[in-house]
C-alpha cells in the first residue's frame, strides 16, 4: 500500500513540474535562473625576469633599435630563450639565441641574434 502511494505521489509531483516548465516557455533564462557570471580563474604571479632575460632584453632593444621592453610577445619570447639559455650554459658553458621577427616597423621584420657564453667565474657575455 506504501509503494503505491509513494509511487502515485511521485507522479503527481512529476506531473506537476512538467505543467509548471511547459507553462513557463515564454519567460527567458534570466528570469528563471538570474543572470549569469563569469568568474575568470585567479592568476599566477608574474615571475620576475632574470638577469640573463632582462640582459637579452636590452641587447634585442639595442639590435633592433626598438624598445622592447613594453611588448609583451617579445619578453615572452626573449624570457623563454633565456631558460633554455640558462640550462645550455650549465651543460656547454655557450649557446646561440636566434629569435627571427622579434618586432617588425615601417621598415620591416626585425631579427635578434646573440652568442651567450659563461667564464670560469659564471660571469655571462653576450656577442651580437
Amino acid at each position: 500500500m506504501e509503494t503505491v502511494v509513494g509511487v502515485a505521489v511521485g507522479t503527481i509531483l512529476l506531473a506537476v513540474a512538467a505543467a509548471w516548465i511547459l507553462g513557463r516557455k515564454s519567460r527567458s533564462a534570466v528570469e528563471d535562473f538570474g543572470e549569469s557570471r563569469v568568474v575568470d580563474p585567479p592568476r599566477a604571479a608574474p615571475r620576475p625576469l632574470s638577469e640573463l632575460a632582462k640582459m637579452l632584453i636590452e641587447e634585442a632593444s639595442r639590435q633592433t633599435q626598438m624598445n622592447l621592453s613594453g611588448d609583451p610577445m617579445a619578453v615572452t619570447r626573449i624570457t623563454e630563450a633565456a631558460v633554455k639559455a640558462q640550462d645550455e650554459l650549465t651543460q656547454k658553458g655557450q649557446t646561440e639565441i636566434n629569435l627571427p621577427y622579434i618586432g617588425a616597423d615601417a621598415k620591416g621584420p626585425k631579427h635578434f641574434s646573440v652568442s651567450v657564453t659563461r667564464d670560469g667565474t659564471g660571469r655571462v657575455t653576450l656577442r651580437a
